[in-house]
């Protein structure tokens, strides 16, 4: 009994702040526009309607796993979610000056007119680009050179089928020797799957692992299917030698224990052991058992100043890690979730040459 009412408690308290998060993020602007140019403040009553109203219809958007929805639907969600946030806090930031300085409420508007296309349009500029970063990597394990790619949170579904075309298009001259995939590939019912073959024109071993949204979904299980008829294989808490690498994969719905007792039966001390898993959650609990371990989920907080309430949960947010000669790397993903925009942030392929060491 004690449970469910936690239970309870904690869907309540999601519920609220959800509802809050609707307001703050779609109607607050509104309603301090509305109130700017006509003088006076919009009735309480609306603003509860419309903010209720609102999170009832984003609720049902965002748990439809099968129901396809307009394009114009899912750009007032998501990249409204991106707009109204730079709405909020610039208006808020407005706000604070106000009570310092005399600024006129036709100044507040064309400062919002100005600044959040602006910001908008300059993040959603930022997340069309793909940045590739290299790093070197020594292990006296290691007897030949080895170039391995990783990319994670392609989130096909909220980012169109270009976003492959274009990952692709930057590994293919590069003459690598596999590709890892960190989950969150996938992460919606509107992703075109059959976008997946052009991966195979990378003619490279490829080896996936599931994210947090590829459990979302209705069809997970014909999804991990349809990735293996394509060539991509799914490491479903298993492990694969090529080359003397033992790589290590541990899918997303598995408690952080059970991760841990995985890669401690899969791993091998005689190879260099490269453990991929979707959330960087179990780094101190593993670096003295891998040589490895590449992650994303976290998308680096994809848009200031998300990065820093990211750390809160996540404290190996993005970058390097290390322990010891153990190498911990959390990729800012290459494509972005919800608002298809960055900011202070970036989308990246990562390229890691393996080098035995002298």
């Amino acid at each position: 009994m004690t449970e469910n009412k936690s239970s309870v408690l904690k869907r309540c308290f999601r519920g609220l702040f959800g509802l809050l998060l609707v307001y703050w993020v779609y109607v607050f602007p509104i309603d301090m526009i509305i109130s700017w140019v006509t003088g006076t403040p919009v009735p309480r009553a609306y603003i509860v309607a419309s903010s209720a109203l609102l999170f009832v219809l984003i609720s049902l958007f965002m748990r439809a796993k099968k129901a396809r929805f307009p394009v114009l639907l899912r750009a007032l969600v998501y990249e409204g979610m991106g707009v109204g946030f730079f709405a909020w806090m610039i208006i808020n930031l407005l706000l604070l000056i106000k009570l310092i300085f005399p600024i006129s409420d036709p100044d507040c508007l064309a400062a919002v007119a100005i600044l959040v296309p602006l910001l908008s349009l300059y993040s959603y500029w930022q997340a069309k680009k793909i940045h590739l970063k290299q790093i070197r990597y020594e292990s006296s394990k290691l007897k030949q050179p080895q170039k391995i790619a990783f990319i994670s949170d392609v989130h096909l579904g909220s980012n169109g089928s270009e976003k492959l075309h274009k990952i692709v298009a930057l590994l293919r001259p590069l003459k690598m020797d596999m590709l890892l995939i960190g989950g969150d590939l996938v992460d919606s019912r509107h992703a075109d799957l059959s976008v997946l073959k052009c991966l195979q024109t990378l003619a490279v071993p490829i080896y996936f692992v599931t994210g947090n949204h590829e459990h979302y979904l209705n069809e997970t299980e014909q999804l991990l299917v349809q990735l293996n008829e394509d060539g991509i294989q799914v490491l479903d808490n298993q492990s694969v030698q090529v080359n003397g690498l033992n790589i290590i994969g541990i899918s997303d719905p598995v408690s952080n224990k059970k991760k841990v007792a995985l890669v401690s039966q899969l791993a091998q001390k005689r190879a260099l052991n490269i453990t991929l898993v979707h959330k960087p959650s179990i780094w101190d609990a593993i670096n003295t058992q891998t040589d490895l371990m590449l992650s994303g989920h976290t998308h680096n907080g994809q848009m200031f100043p998300f990065k820093y309430l990211v750390r809160r949960q996540f404290p190996y947010c993005y970058g390097e890690y290390w322990a010891k000669t153990a190498m911990l790397y959390v990729s800012s993903g290459a494509g972005t979730w919800g608002p298809r925009m960055r900011l202070g942030t970036k989308n990246e392929a990562l390229i890691l040459d393996l080098v035995p060491s002298p």
